[in-house]
């Protein structure tokens, strides 16, 4: 109090747990993953026997389509899973087509092309006309062929930059090669073959089917009042029909964006509607191009805005605003066809099915008695096994057998994460993962000390302060398990330190490798130079789980369950300072001990045991390879802390990014990596593994590893990939 008696408020906010999670979440983007049919490392749908070509598989590229629909087409020849045959098909049961190919866009036309020069006897099926999507366009819309990197394929180049220019190179390559209409409705398997039927009752059986149909489906509605006006418009064909007119453009993207160009230039008074106060997602050339325009005077950009209500003559702001227009355009995309792949019998990434339900259920309930057997609570029997031969001093426990398997899966596992992408930076990272688990995880606790206790060469101290024996004691894989300590850190292996009789070698080492050098890599290097290169939890996720990640779930619901972590985090941090305070003489008093009891059960019985164990491995194949690191792991909510200040970002060039989405598609821990991508903004999600997946499967080369120096970065050295 000051003299006259009055408080004095002090100007200090005492931070707040729930302060604490936004700043570690502070600004990151919380975007959805687009939903994309399940494919495996060839492009087969979960129907086999039926492939996907072209923007189905994601990627809006014209290039990209072409090479697709080629590469499809060469791995079926190679594979020989094409029948060789003489006889001229004619689509019935007795002689079916050895590839049907739907779709006659650019993937279907590259394909056709191929099988065409390859001998393959095939039929393309088209519901509509050659090239609908591109005759589509609207009138003068530029045509950008991209990457620029990607050479064309032999004898199938193109070079028009327009929608005029592009569609007679597209139709000369079209000449010659056999199609029909065909509008597909079903698709099933009839004994080794596939048969499909179309809405007027046609019917085809073929070996193989290729679906090349594209994305685009019904335009995406508003749902506001008015929408169904007949001036109300979700397709642009020739910007001179609004001539003179008021009109009005709702959306962000590309087509909206060349929409209001070309329409401007025709004289018509352009305004554009658009929720977001910039535009990050458009390609640079329209950027400029727009903001030019809008700087001309030509046209006008409304932003953080959206339509309320259409009128005859005008429409209703979320501002309260009114707006006069004549006409208005709704371009903010189209849904793509997912009722027809679901019709169609193939699966989504992000569908739940009952099927995907029931399998989930049962991966969780094995893997409930998997580790229930592992920790000897159930089946006495297998509790010990032996084999001809097997020297005394190796004793083959559940938990041996568990870490032999766990490490097969990984080198196995592993092996097919390198073929699948050889690029210098996996075979490093996937090697350094394997030896890690091999040698200190499970030769070292399973076999070599076992050894050396039985041979009297392992030392007493060894055994006594590290592995925490009496001298006395025999050496197995059963009791050898701290020395697992030396990979995990606490707080993801408190163990070492949760110790009636404290070690001063895991005292020390413990607090050098949590505190010192994991602070210093993260810093550096980020999270991922512990998740994504040493920790066996991240081993598993990047050789097992690899193939299953674009089944990770994202979205601003699932980007906050990522602070269950920091509260798993929490409990460990009280957990060990309870523990610790313990070993002060007096302080040793019975309600600290069931305090610490509790805790310490709370923590083995839900975090250990459910979380990390059974949810952390049944859900692999269901919520991505990362479920426990990016939700549970206190050792990574620990990293998160100290990546809020690490200089390491993936870089992008903006100018490159056609924001196909592929990025977010295959990050195992939930990140918007196009949302940063799209804004040429440097990801700084703690969440990042480094596992480098955004950056190799980016069809543009957009994305680099890098360190952030002021307003530039320069690349790590060894993390550049070719």
């Amino acid at each position: 109090m000051n003299p006259a008696g009055k408080i004095i408020r002090l100007p200090l906010k005492i931070p707040v747990f729930g302060d604490f999670l936004r700043w570690l979440q502070k600004d990151q983007p919380t975007g959805n993953s687009d939903n994309v049919p399940i494919l495996d490392e060839n492009g087969q749908t979960s129907i086999p026997g039926v492939w996907l070509a072209g923007d189905l598989r994601g990627i809006p590229l014209l290039k990209m389509a072409f090479s697709s629909g080629i590469g499809l087409v060469k791995h079926l020849h190679s594979s020989s899973l094409l029948p060789q045959t003489d006889d001229l098909p004619d689509g019935s049961r007795e002689k079916p087509y050895p590839l049907l190919i739907v779709g006659f866009g650019a993937a279907g036309l590259a394909a056709a092309h191929t099988a065409q020069k390859l001998g393959i006897k095939f039929q393309v099926l088209e519901s509509a006309h050659p090239m609908t999507t591109i005759q589509s366009f609207p009138k003068g819309k530029p045509i950008y062929l991209e990457p620029e990197s990607q050479t064309w394929p032999e004898g199938l180049r193109l070079n028009g930059t327009t929608k005029e220019e592009l569609l007679p190179e597209m139709r000369e390559l079209a000449q010659g090669i056999p199609w029909q209409s065909f509008h597909l409705e079903r698709l099933r398997k009839d004994g080794p073959l596939l048969r499909l039927g179309s809405k007027d009752s046609q019917t085809l059986f073929a070996h193989q089917v290729i679906l090349a149909m594209g994305r685009g489906g019904a335009a995406r509605r508003l749902q506001v009042p008015g929408e169904e006006q007949d001036h109300i418009l979700h397709r642009l064909i020739d910007p001179a029909d609004f001539k003179g007119q008021k009109l009005a453009i709702i959306g962000g993207g590309d087509s909206a964006a060349e929409a209001a160009i070309a329409c401007s230039q025709t004289e018509a008074q352009v305004t554009l509607i658009h929720r977001g106060e910039d535009f990050p997602r458009l390609k640079p050339q329209n950027h400029q191009k727009l903001l030019r325009e809008e700087e001309l005077g030509h046209l006008a950009i409304l932003r953080k805005e959206e339509v309320r209500k259409f009128a005859p003559d005008h429409l209703l702001l979320k501002s309260d605003r009114t707006l006069e227009c004549s006409s208005a355009l709704i371009l903010i995309g189209q849904d793509p066809p997912h009722s027809l792949l679901r019709k169609l019998g193939i699966r989504l990434s992000q569908d739940w099915e009952k099927t995907r339900i029931l399998a989930m259920l049962a991966s969780v309930i094995f893997c409930y008695f998997l580790y229930r057997w592992k920790k000897g609570q159930i089946f006495a029997s297998l509790q010990e096994f032996s084999f001809p031969g097997q020297p005394d001093w190796l004793f083959l426990n559940p938990s041996a057998i568990y870490g032999l398997i766990y490490t097969l899966i990984v080198v196995i596992f592993g092996v097919f994460r390198i073929r699948r992408r050889p690029t210098p930076y996996i075979k490093w990272q996937t090697l350094t993962l394997a030896l890690i688990q091999v040698f200190p995880l499970f030769l070292l606790p399973v076999i070599l000390l076992p050894l050396a206790d039985a041979s009297e060469v392992l030392p007493t101290w060894f055994k006594t302060h590290i592995l925490l024996l009496d001298e006395a004691a025999i050496v197995t894989a059963e009791n050898s398990w701290r020395i697992y300590g030396l990979i995990l850190a606490w707080p993801l292996f408190p163990f070492n330190w949760l110790t009636e009789n404290p070690s001063v070698f895991w005292l020390g080492f413990g607090f050098v490798q949590t505190f010192i050098l994991i602070p210093l890599a993260v810093l550096k290097w980020g999270k991922g130079a512990y998740c994504g290169w040493i920790c066996s939890c991240g081993a598993l996720a990047e050789t097992m789980g690899d193939s299953q990640r674009t089944k990770t779930p994202h979205g601003p619901t699932w980007k906050r369950l990522e602070n269950w972590g920091q509260i798993a985090f929490l409990i460990l941090v009280i957990l060990t300072l309870i523990h610790w305070i313990q070993w002060i003489p007096g302080l040793e008093f019975s309600g600290l001990q069931t305090v610490e009891y509790g805790l310490y059960s709370f923590y083995g019985h839900v975090v250990d045991f459910w979380l990390a164990s059974v949810l952390g491995i049944g859900l692999y194949w269901f919520l991505g390879g990362r479920f426990w690191c990016r939700f549970f792991c206190p050792l990574a909510a620990f990293m998160h802390i100290i990546g809020r200040f690490s200089r390491f970002r993936i870089f992008a060039k903006k100018e490159r990014c056609i924001s196909c989405g592929v990025c977010t598609r295959v990050c195992h821990q939930g990140i918007d990596v196009m949302a940063y991508a799209s804004r040429g903004r440097p990801m700084d999600d703690v969440q990042c593994v480094s596992c480098s997946s955004c950056v190799v499967e980016c069809p543009t080369d957009v994305l680099s590893f890098g360190e952030l120096k002021g307003s530039s970065h320069t690349t790590i050295a060894g993390t550049r990939l070719p």
